[in-house]
């Protein structure tokens, strides 16, 4: 993995709140339709979920043995109206009457990949393909799922087939591309990152993840490019995101504009804070810009928020020993070697 990418990535479950089309899928499907399930599913299509919710219930009540769809689409009311627990419970009572409807088995790798079960949505996704290999939306479930446990390789082969399976589909691309990019294949990365911005053009997130490849790829004006066209999409409220601030911020940085990259840090922090990460490097900014006190006063509170962050601790130090407090530079020093020791 390259430093680039390291500075943006993070794994887990948020990751799955990325991914809403994919409930839009699920939203339709279904094998039976007596005209309480017509009626249901047109009021998810309008996102009328309590009411259709009503209708799934009034069906459950009735004295004939109600349709796994109607279980189905109960549990897509839930999972739409952020109830996963319910809506799990509800796919079990349609997969009990139907060991084999799709749809249940697709809500179910998505709500397990969404909780961060990852083994478990490879499970329920697998289970999905053997009887529908072509299933885009569900192999894309599977290679997120694959990525986060660290099998690449699966990984990359089944965002590839997604891609070909649901070639319009903006989540499919941005996420080829990040696996790309941990495998350091950057022109592939490049692609797919592209396809996903000429899919979606205002994602901040694509746009950052290009000016990362850009980045690495020694492509430096593109990348400037690149992260202030996703910085101004960022304004203008498409996705809150402190990343391409600090990523133009690092990259102005290192190229000895530091007045502009503490302009770019300092918005950093204004969106996120609690980021020890962007502290350091505004810490660093500064003290390139020869605001030594600020730069000291940033560096002590990321230390003071990581203790056992390395870089923030020798940052501090080269600060402190420019502001001709040795002895003090000398303590932040010492802890510097003692925490990157294996």
């Amino acid at each position: 993995m390259t430093r680039q990418y390291q500075r943006s990535y993070s794994a887990g479950p948020a990751l799955a709140l990325l991914l809403t089309g994919l409930l839009g899928w699920v939203a339709v499907g279904g094998y039976s339709d007596p005209s309480e399930i017509s009626t249901a599913k047109a009021l998810i299509k309008q996102e009328r979920f309590a009411e259709a919710q009503a209708v799934l219930q009034d069906l459950i009540r009735q004295p004939d043995a109600p349709p796994a769809d109607a279980f189905y689409h109960l549990a897509v009311c839930h999972a739409r109206q952020g109830r996963p627990e319910m809506a799990d419970r509800n796919l079990d009572m349609a997969l009990e009457r139907e060991p084999m409807h799709l749809p249940a088995m697709h809500l179910k790798a998505y709500l397990r990949f969404a909780s961060g079960e990852f083994q478990e949505s490879i499970r329920w996704a697998d289970k999905f393909l053997e009887v529908h290999p072509s299933g885009g939306e569900t192999r894309k479930i599977l290679g997120l799922a694959r990525f986060m446990l660290g099998d690449k390789d699966a990984a990359e082969l089944d965002l590839k087939q997604a891609t070909a399976s649901i070639p319009a589909d903006f989540d499919a691309h941005y996420y080829l591309g990040r696996v790309f990019f941990e495998r350091s294949k950057l022109t592939p990365a490049l692609e797919s990152f592209r396809r996903a911005i000429a899919i979606s053009p205002n994602s901040v997130k694509a746009l950052n993840h290009l000016g990362q490849t850009l980045e690495g790829l020694a492509r430096f004006d593109e990348a400037v490019s690149a992260y202030e066209k996703a910085i101004e999409f960022e304004v203008q409220g498409a996705e809150r995101s402190e990343w391409p601030y600090y990523n133009l911020g690092s990259l102005l940085l290192s190229g000895g504009d530091a007045m502009r990259a503490v302009q770019l840090l300092e918005q950093a922090m204004e969106r996120n804070s609690s980021s020890v990460q962007t502290r350091t490097k505004l810490g660093v900014a500064l003290s390139a810009a020869s605001r030594l006190d600020d730069a000291a006063r940033h560096l002590r509170a990321a230390v003071r928020a990581e203790p056992d962050n390395a870089d923030a601790h020798f940052q501090l130090g080269r600060v402190l020993m420019k502001l001709g407090k040795s002895d003090q530079a000398r303590g932040h020093l010492s802890q510097f070697e003692r925490l990157r020791e294996p």
